[in-house]
This record gives C-alpha cells, sequence and structure tokens, in this order.
C-alpha cells in the first residue's frame, strides 16, 4: 500500500464511513435510530466511532478535530456531559 493511496470503507453513493489517506483517518457517523433523545443518540454513535476507530488501530485520544451537529441548541447540555465522558482527560 503506497503512502498517498486513498482507502475508503463503507462507502454509499453519498459518502463513505471511513477514509484513510496519508496516516489521517476521516470519519463520519449518524445514528441509525433517530428517534431516540439525544442522550441515546449520542451513545450510539460515539459507540460506533470507538468501534471504527478501533478497527483502524486508533483511538479517541488521537483525534485532531471533530464537527458535530445537533439540530436543538437545548440538546447541548444533555450532549457535553457525555462528549466529555468519552474523551480522554
Amino acid at each position: 500500500m503506497s503512502i498517498d493511496q486513498i482507502i475508503r470503507t463503507g462507502t454509499t453513493t453519498r459518502w463513505s464511513d471511513t477514509v484513510a489517506f496519508n496516516g489521517l483517518l476521516f470519519l463520519c457517523e449518524v445514528p441509525n435510530e433517530l428517534t431516540g433523545d439525544i442522550v441515546s443518540q449520542t451513545s450510539e454513535v460515539l459507540d460506533l466511532l470507538t468501534q471504527r476507530l478501533n478497527s483502524n488501530a486508533s483511538d479517541p485520544g488521537r483525534l485532531l478535530s471533530a464537527t458535530i451537529y445537533l439540530p436543538f441548541k437545548e440538546d447541548l447540555a444533555a450532549f457535553n456531559p457525555i462528549w466529555d465522558g468519552w474523551l480522554p482527560a
């Protein structure tokens, strides 16, 4: 495998779940169950991200950046403690 090779997994017509390039891993994750509250959706997404990171020999401590979209600003208070607990100190 060449260092400049792009490796995509979980590719659909709109996105790839994982794209690896030049030692970097780009991930996209959305909850499967959209009827749950912010706590259940956040927990689901972070579990899926953990699995995807682990399957690529990585972990949350190696994150360089994250973009998170919450549809309701009122959900931020419930989201933050879950996110903070998932990230290492």
